[in-house]
């Protein structure tokens, strides 16, 4: 028979291989009303090179992909410690902007919606990722507040506030 040690040592190493392989769905959802004209709103939100106005995060953009932007358009977000190359997946004027970034650890897809609301503009992201467990987790205890943050920023520097 195997001593306890070694059986729980084994299990230890199976655990953490699993919770750094294993890829798992999450989501997040969250909406802001701006008060600026729905046109102003999502041509300020698609345009790649705004980001770092409304995410800290994001250091710089390099667009890869020539203006008109749709489609099949590529950029680069540049993070400090990594780079994360997206791709526009769909475009539907003043109604909707997706893009999408893979990589060996993740996919993140995000959705901008648009609506009109009155004198305002309701914009909705929505992220879908499929991330390792320990993302996942991460994203789920901070991914909301920092999502009302950016949509925070987002709505000030389109307020001019």
């Amino acid at each position: 028979m195997l001593p306890l040690f070694l059986v729980l040592g084994a299990l230890i190493v199976v655990g953490y291989i699993a919770f750094d392989l294993v890829r798992v769905p999450v989501g997040i959802a969250n909406s802001v009303s701006i008060e600026r004209p729905l046109t102003q709103v999502f041509a300020f939100v698609t345009d790649p090179e705004n980001v770092p106005q409304w995410n800290p995060r994001v250091r710089s953009v390099r667009l890869l992909s020539p203006e008109p932007l749709g489609p099949g358009s590529r950029w680069d977000l540049d993070l400090g410690p990594i780079t994360l190359h997206y791709t526009m997946i769909a475009l539907e004027p003043d109604v909707l902007m997706a893009a999408e970034t893979r990589s060996q650890v993740m996919t993140n897809r995000f959705e901008y919606r648009f609506a009109p609301q009155g004198g305002q503009t309701q914009v909705t992201v929505v992220q879908k990722s499929h991330v390792r467990l320990a993302q996942a987790i991460t994203i789920r205890l901070k991914g909301h507040a920092m999502s009302t943050a950016d949509l925070g920023r987002m709505k000030a520097a389109l307020e001019g506030a």
